[in-house]
């Protein structure tokens, strides 16, 4: 890590153990101090260095109620105070910055469900980008900002995404709908499944139609229940996706065999296995400056 994330990050665990929390005294620290504590996440410096952009929580106690913002902090002004760059009581996350480093996208619900907002430094509002039929988890923005990578949970049985919509909302009555389990998992910490898959998507930044990259494959991309952006990339020259995938199947329980593998931007061309050699973990896909085969963090040395 080098000196400059080291000293953003610094900045970001000093104010977030700072903002909100009562003044030192003699009284014990509660659950309501601690809830009180903002909490910052998810730095992201603009292309051209001069910004940082990050979300920070707030729980809000006499609503019951938490909200995320967007932060800004000038990193080229000495004492520069961080500035909230979305409202305080909608709720927005996961800044993606614009490459030439104008304003970035983020997530919102601001219009009732998660979908893909972007906003410019110096503008009065944020107008949304995405009206897709589902909610949008994680989003990655291609080098010359034309497209857009999302993923969605889909029921990989459904030809569409209005599918897939249909059918939650015929889940949502008032009586349980039983289910039967064939494989593990059945369960991810606190969520069951309900045999939807994690997909990736491509879309236009001003074109919303989006375009299944990982349909061909029986596996959550990105991974669940933790698995972020981290886990695809762009190529330099935006034409190519790379991505981290482990197989479900039946051994997925018991199974840490996860492949980078490589698709083009459009869909066509197939899907590529980059790593099929190696039975252990390969993930965090990033190409070479030059465009060659993207490298990846890996357990075959383990």
């Amino acid at each position: 890590m080098n000196n400059k994330v080291f000293g953003v990050w610094l900045v970001l665990i000093l104010l977030g153990g700072g903002v909100g929390a009562r003044a030192v005294d003699s009284q014990p620290f509660t659950i309501e101090d601690l809830l009180q504590v903002r909490r910052i996440s998810d730095p992201q410096v603009s292309p051209d260095g001069r910004y940082l952009a990050f979300t920070v929580g707030d729980v809000d106690l006499q609503a019951d109620a938490s909200h995320q913002s967007v932060w800004l902090l000038d990193l080229s002004a000495a004492g520069g105070q961080p500035q909230r760059l979305t409202p305080a009581k909608t709720s927005d996350w996961n800044p993606r910055w614009m490459p030439d480093s104008r304003g970035m996208y983020f997530l919102s619900t601001r219009s009732g469900s998660i979908q893909v907002w972007k906003t410019f430094i110096n503008a009065a509002d944020a107008m949304q980008v995405t009206h897709q039929p589902l909610d949008i988890n994680t989003l990655k923005v291609a080098p010359n900002g034309d497209r857009l990578l999302i993923s969605m949970d889909v029921f990989p049985d459904c030809s569409d995404l209005e599918c897939t919509a249909r059918r939650l909302a015929a889940g949502t009555g008032p009586h349980p709908q039983p289910r039967a389990f064939d494989r593990l998992f059945i369960r991810h910490w606190d969520t069951w499944s309900d045999g939807r898959q994690s997909h990736l998507f491509v879309i236009g930044s001003q074109d919303d139609r989006a375009v299944d990259l990982t349909r061909a494959l029986d596996a959550d991309v990105p991974s669940k229940p933790r698995g972020g952006d981290e886990e695809f990339e762009f190529g330099p020259d935006g034409t190519r996706v790379a991505f981290a995938a482990r197989i479900k199947g039946k051994d997925e329980a018991w199974s840490t065999n996860f492949d980078v593998y490589e698709t083009a931007v459009d869909g066509t061309g197939g899907v590529h296995n980059l790593t099929q050699a190696n039975p252990a973990w390969d993930t965090y896909p990033r190409y070479s400056p030059d465009g060659s085969p993207p490298g990846s963090a890996s357990t075959r040395s383990a």
